[in-house]
């Protein structure tokens, strides 16, 4: 079983850089998309709080990508209570973020009209750096641990 080690203050400082990076992709646009010939911008902070209501619109596959960030938040706590589920999901968590850099189209309507991706936002890309951040940090940290374990 890996069993994480104890925060050292360089992962504490990237902890702290990883949760301002996620703070500021709140402010930014996370991605823009035609709905009714129009192109639509959504900030990050309106992703975040509405993203976990996508479902309720039919929108599972969003809905999904939105895990990404009660996951960062899980991974954080883990790791602070010393926690090996952090590495679990803070993999995950950055495996869905990434993920949906591969989208061409979002759900853009409950009626179940989709609407092309024409741009992915700075709020999306710093929030992507924010995961990858803290994801890097715990692994890095456990990297002889986890190659320990595989053998």
């Amino acid at each position: 079983m890996v069993k994480l080690e104890v925060l050292s203050s360089r992962q504490k400082v990237l902890l702290g850089i990883s949760l301002v990076l996620y703070a500021i992709s709140l402010t930014q646009v996370g991605f823009s998309y035609v709905y009714q010939e129009q192109v639509q911008s959504i900030e990050g902070w309106l992703l975040v709080f509405m993203g976990g209501m996508s479902i309720a619109g039919g929108g599972l596959l969003e809905w999904v990508i939105w895990l990404a960030n009660p996951l960062y938040i899980f991974s954080i706590i883990f790791a602070l209570k010393n926690d090996k589920n952090a590495l679990s999901t803070i993999g995950i968590a950055f495996l869905l973020a990434l993920d949906f850099l591969f989208w061409k189209e979002v759900l853009a309507a409950e009626s179940g009209t989709m609407g092309p991706i024409t741009s992915r936002g700075v709020g999306y890309f710093l929030w992507l750096s924010s995961i990858f951040i803290w994801a890097a940090t715990l692994y890095m940290q456990n990297w002889k641990r986890i190659v320990a374990k595989l053998s």
